[in-house]
């Protein structure tokens, strides 16, 4: 770079220094470029000049060079020279396979979407439980009694009253009040006082984690009494007429529910085996700069919900560093997917349609009172049609993954993850129904016995939208980001976001 052309960066520097000065005789930011010399140096203001204009110069330096930039040029010398000065420049490049992951013929494990009779008879007698009758009896205690207790917290003989209570009502047998409380009312009848020693769990706030002595009084003892299981008492608590019917309601409704949690593990886990198979050098840059696009995400997502990342840390008891290293997981796993599903596409030559575009920008261009057409049209002239390109191949790529591979369950055994079909309802449901409804809801976790359910391999053409508000208006955004994931997951994360790699011979190149 020669002297001359530092020229305009020189009078730039010296405006924004004496803006941050008191010159006398001169309103801040007006005082001339060899007063500002004269008061701090010239050396002061080349060095900021350089310092300013390094981006534009690096910048122009690599226009029309064919390179796909995975992080901010680093600027890692700067040396004059007898008519200026030069300087080093290293870039981290996005790596690409050498060849694209095998998708076909993969079997992918997952829990079973298929319903038995076993876990019918537990919704059913979930629901039988809600109308169950509780009726006093004079025996022992079994497990799911109702035990009416007087509970008396004691610390080195003095009473503590914030953990005490009276007529309290206890399921035994649930284990949800103290440790070892169900273990000393087993046997027992009304009228006993029973002993115990407890550490209090957290949810005891300012006592949680304290031990404390217990005298437990048995004051009365229930016993559910379930409903018999017919047809008539079916008919009275729900819209349908018959057990068989209702039985028939149950397992839709699961089957619906079982299927979609299968689908999510099914896609998470198809990308987790694809990841496997990417083994390149990742640039570093190239990590902490989607580290802390994660970050960034994750700390918008939450302030969307009124909550700061500081106040997120505090009520969860996450460090800093806690954080940041999930993001870093979050990142790695996120720039490897964008690689292996960016070969995959290569490999199978996928292409993205006039009609793709459109339909990718449709939403979009709804909400900016756009065509379609008008809306890619704006993106092409922002030079922003290959980043919008790219997301959809991907998203082909992912579709093409699910579609190869072959969901299975721990036996072996091919599963069908096609969602059912379910008779629409036409009249308004009942209270009743809505209560039969929400008693034999599925749990997610109990039905498929798995934290895979979050769907983190979001991967598509949501980039359309992804920065509009960067934008000016007219000049629709389309950011690229590693494969569109969000931090949920545990994200589903830290998640869900909806949005959801070196070939061996680049990692950091240097230039000068």
């Amino acid at each position: 770079m020669l002297e001359a052309d530092l020229e305009d960066a020189k009078n730039q520097a010296a405006k924004k220094l004496s803006g941050q000065m008191r010159l006398k005789g001169f309103r801040p930011g007006k005082a001339p470029r060899r007063i500002v010399e004269a008061t701090v140096g010239a050396d002061t203001v080349r060095a900021e000049a350089i310092d300013s204009g390094m981006s534009a110069w690096v910048g122009a330096a690599l226009e029309g060079i064919d390179l796909e930039l995975a992080a901010q040029p680093t600027i890692t010398d700067v040396r004059d020279t007898e008519d200026g000065f030069e300087m080093d420049v290293k870039l981290a490049l996005w790596p690409e396979l050498d060849s694209a992951p095998v998708i076909e013929g993969r079997q992918i494990v997952v829990e079973s979407n298929l319903v038995s009779d076993e876990e019918i008879d537990e919704q059913i007698d979930r629901l039988r439980e809600q109308f169950a009758e509780l009726v006093d009896v004079e025996r022992s205690i079994r497990d799911g009694d109702i035990a009416l207790i007087d509970l008396n917290a004691e610390d080195d003989g003095q009473p503590v009253d914030e953990v005490s209570a009276k007529d309290l009502s206890y399921e035994v047998g649930g284990g949800g009040l103290l440790e070892g409380l169900d273990g000393v009312l087993r046997g027992e009848k009304a009228g006993s006082i029973v002993s115990l020693t407890s550490t209090l769990p957290e949810s005891f706030g300012e006592f949680g984690g304290e031990e404390l002595s217990f005298k437990i009084l048995v004051k009365s003892i229930k016993e559910k009494r379930l409903p018999n299981l017919d047809d008539e008492w079916v008919g009275d608590i729900s819209e349908f007429s018959s057990v068989d019917d209702l039985r028939h309601e149950i397992a839709e409704g699961m089957a619906v529910t079982k299927t979609e949690q299968a689908v999510r593990e099914f896609r998470n886990k198809a990308i987790e085996a694809v990841i496997e198979d990417v083994d390149v050098e990742i640039p570093e840059g190239l990590i902490e700069s989607e580290t802390e696009a994660q970050i960034h995400s994750f700390a918008h997502q939450l302030e969307t919900s009124g909550i700061g990342l500081e106040d997120y840390m505090r009520v969860t008891g996450q460090s800093q560093e806690a954080v940041v290293a999930d993001a870093r997981l979050q990142a790695d796993r996120a720039v490897k997917t964008r690689l292996a599903l960016d070969a995959i596409a290569r490999d199978r030559g996928l292409e993205a349609t006039e009609e793709d575009l459109e339909e990718a920008v449709s939403d979009v261009a709804e909400q900016e009172k756009m065509t379609p057409g008008e809306y890619l049209d704006a993106v092409r002239k922002a030079d922003r049609l290959q980043l919008l390109t790219a997301d959809i191949l991907r998203q082909q790529a992912l579709d093409l993954l699910i579609e190869e591979a072959t969901p299975i369950d721990g036996d072996g055994n091919a599963l069908d993850l096609t969602l059912p079909e379910v008779e629409e309802q036409v009249d308004e449901p009942s209270e009743q129904t809505v209560e039969v409804a929400e008693a034999v809801a599925p749990d997610d976790k109990a039905e498929t016995g798995s934290d895979d359910s979050a769907d983190d391999t979001s991967v598509g053409p949501d980039a359309a939208a992804s920065a509009r508000e960067d934008v000016p208006a007219g000049e629709p955004a389309v950011e690229e980001t590693a494969d569109n994931e969000s931090l949920d997951e545990e994200s589903e994360g830290k998640k869900s976001a909806d949005n959801e790699s070196a070939d061996n011979e680049s990692a950091d190149k240097e230039g000068t």
